[in-house]
Formats: structure tokens, sequence, C-alpha cells
């Protein structure tokens, strides 16, 4: 159940497990960053930059 858990959160899941020396899982998530481009005069129109 653990790993459903885990494999919904995240984009993609790999687990490599090798008997005696242990388990390893990768997770990968991709994050959006959300860049506004805003020259600094529009900045001063918004009273953001004086």
């Amino acid at each position: 159940m653990g790993f459903t858990i885990m494999e919904s959160f995240m984009d993609d899941v790999e687990i490599d497990s090798v008997f005696g020396l242990g388990t390893k899982v990768i997770m990968k998530k991709k994050i959006k960053k959300h860049l506004v481009d805003i020259d600094k005069e529009e900045l001063v129109s918004l009273g953001g930059v004086g």
C-alpha cells in the first residue's frame, strides 16, 4: 500500500532490489515554475518599485 501512495504523488518511480544488498527506490517529480516577466516600468506603475 505504501508504494501505491508514493506512486500517486510522483511522475515516475523505479525500484531496484538486490538480494543481500538492499533496495534502491528512485522517485521523480517534475515541478513547474511559474515565471512572470515584468519589467521595472510596469512595477513602478503597480507601486512595487519607487
